[in-house]
């Protein structure tokens, strides 16, 4: 064994003309490809789910055995990947107005026209297999124009971009989006937490009107009632 790896040392020494010529080609083409390459930044938010509303009806005491909180993790982070929410923060910031969520603005003598055309034809096609869903109904020919489908494009990829993870299987939600642009990034990510916290208060906004509807009527049911009795008495 020792004299086979002396042999090969012997060997590598006798053509380390090659070897260098080959090591060094190799550290130029990496060095080419790691610029070539376009950087990416990643921008982080944290929101949390707010647990603090009454409930009219105990669910764990209807529905024994099931864990209703993990089924609520895993169905707040869809709501924070939904095409809806993406689709608020696209129209907050604009984003079919930018370059990178909207190829079409790439001008053509750019190098990399080609590339981002194929991705966005191809992120087009994506969106129209799975339905292109939106969060309000739209005309027919509103959906056959160009700025439904740039709109529908942009939150394609910025869904792409997007990553949404429970912190140890909690009620916090930490969102992470990456773009090339740093400051892009950072304002993608604090729109994503405020428009979230919005939705969120929307939501309990619309369930105390429903409640407080609900309730307005019962109490006339009831005293219709009350006054049929006292009429029969």
């Amino acid at each position: 064994i020792e004299f086979d790896l002396m042999s090969l040392v012997s060997l590598v020494w006798r053509r380390k003309g090659t070897v260098a010529i080959f090591g060094l080609g190799f550290a130029i083409l990496a060095m080419a490809l790691v610029y070539s390459l376009t950087p990416r930044y990643q921008a982080q938010t944290v929101v949390m789910l707010d647990q603090t509303e009454e409930q009219f009806i105990d669910v764990e005491s209807v529905v024994s055995g099931i864990n209703t909180d993990f089924f609520a993790i895993l169905a707040e982070a869809q709501v924070l990947k939904s095409r809806k929410l993406a689709g608020r923060v696209v129209d907050k910031l604009e984003l079919t107005q930018h370059p990178y969520f909207n190829p079409d603005l790439i001008p053509v003598g750019e190098p990399n026209f080609v590339v981002q055309g194929v991705l966005g034809a191809f992120e087009l096609l994506k969106g129209a297999v799975r339905g292109a869903v939106t969060d309000r109904e739209v005309a027919s020919d509103e959906m056959l124009s160009p700025e439904y489908f740039a709109r529908q494009r942009a939150i394609d990829r910025l869904l792409d971009a997007q990553k949404v993870v429970s912190i140890d299987n909690t009620y916090v939600y930490e969102v992470t989006i990456e773009t090339e642009d740093p400051f892009l990034s950072t304002r993608i990510a604090n729109a994503f937490a405020d428009l979230y916290i919005t939705e969120q208060l929307e939501t309990k906004f619309e369930a105390t009107q429903a409640a407080t509807e609900w309730l307005s009527d019962r109490v006339a049911e009831l005293r219709i009632e009350l006054e049929q009795s006292e009429a029969a008495v």
